[in-house]
């Protein structure tokens, strides 16, 4: 099969791959905790502004840092939607486990006055408070949201240790407005974006979205961000849906990695400021990074349900990187994108980025047009640099 043919391609390439380490220049991953801020603050005085840089610093309480082969982890549900209360209870593929309640009804008009139809508004990537209420004319809060959504997890024989609610990659919230004002007139809804995790380690990109430009999808290519979706309504005052994305651990090619100092992750976060490109910066955080099997793409003349089957075959390889959220302009005299105005965060700028930089080496990824640019090309094992 491809998959085993990859994974041993894999290996080989493991077993002749050398980064470069230089005596002295690894830690582990306890070091890094160690040694590292919990916040990096600076000023820098470039050619073209000044930027003053104050950034948390996250980083996953675990032991050792592996490299781990991964692949869907969702199975046929034990139980039925009559026996949870769910409407729908359904093994999409081996990525999705989806849980749906029926759409909302809302009444046509409330006291007289007409209901309008849901307006997008209030969307975060950040600095999310566990005590607030996000979810217009509604007091339910994002702490009793998540713990909900542990205790649904858990009813369906999933770890929810597994994934990291308490840093989603996105909140967005949706008003009720009375027809043709901004003014609530029944209790909104709030959506959420869930990364999983690999044993305490949360799983921040795919490898395809390191690419500064953009990036582009050939057909043949395996792209699989994985993520949970979470979707809570004020009026009804339950869930909407919870699309599960879970994963699991196939094989484990290294325990633990050297990984080079913070301060080279730093350095490389200040060449990007330096050069005039980043403008802030919000987190510097570590996690995994999804990388394709070497030689798998999709096959030509396939159906879609044999697309389908292929890909849930898939298997992606998890590597340490450093992902920098960030407002990144390309041109250093350019100006940041203004924000939309639905939303009071400034992440949702166009120029916000999450840039990745690999754990072992500190470069900035930067992906370019190339067949092979989103597969596994190895690490460098402990053995390597001792």
């Amino acid at each position: 099969m491809k998959k085993m043919i990859s994974v041993l391609i894999a290996a080989a390439l493991l077993c002749c791959m050398s980064i470069g380490f230089a005596e002295g220049e690894y830690l582990n991953i306890q070091e890094i905790r160690e040694t590292a801020p919990d916040r990096w603050q600076k000023d820098f005085e470039t050619k073209w502004r000044n930027v003053n840089v104050d950034a948390e610093i996250v980083i996953p309480d675990v032991e050792q840092l592996p490299v781990v082969l991964v692949s869907g982890g969702a199975t046929e549900p034990a139980l039925t939607a009559e026996e949870t209360g769910w409407d729908e209870v359904r093994c999409q593929d081996a990525y999705s486990l989806i849980l749906v309640n029926d759409d909302t009804e809302y009444p046509k008009s409330v006291d007289g006055v007409r209901v309008g139809g849901p307006t997008s508004k209030g969307s975060w990537y950040g600095d999310y408070e566990m005590e607030k209420a996000y979810i217009p004319m509604h007091d339910i809060t994002l702490e009793e949201i998540i713990s909900m959504t542990r205790e649904k997890v858990t009813l369906f024989g999933y770890d929810p240790d597994n994934f990291d609610w308490e840093s989603p990659r996105q909140i967005w919230t949706h008003h009720i407005y009375a027809a043709g004002t901004k003014k609530d007139i029944l209790p909104g809804y709030m959506s959420m974006r869930v990364s999983p995790k690999i044993d305490g380690v949360p799983v921040v990109s795919h490898i395809y979205k390191a690419s500064l430009e953009g990036w582009t999808n050939r057909n043949d290519e395996f792209l699989n961000d994985v993520e949970t979706h979470i979707g809570y309504d004020g009026y009804t005052d339950d869930f909407t849906h919870i699309f599960l994305s879970p994963l699991k651990v196939n094989e484990t090619l290294a325990e633990d990695i050297p990984l080079c100092s913070f301060d080279k992750v730093l350095a490389a976060v200040e060449k990007e400021i330096n050069a005039g490109h980043i403008r802030k910066v919000y987190e510097i955080k570590l996690g995994y990074v999804l990388y394709n099997q070497p030689g798998v793409y999709r096959e030509k003349g396939l159906s879609p349900a044999e697309v389908q089957a292929q890909w849930e075959e898939m298997a992606y390889y998890a590597k340490p990187m450093w992902q920098v959220n960030c407002l990144y302009v390309k041109s250093a005299s350019g100006s940041v994108r203004d924000v939309s105005s639905y939303t009071d965060d400034e992440r949702n700028s166009l120029d916000y980025h999450q840039l990745l930089i690999d754990a072992q080496t500190g470069e900035m990824v930067v992906l370019g047009e190339e067949k092979d640019r989103y597969e596994f090309k190895g690490f460098t094992p402990w053995d390597e640099v001792q």
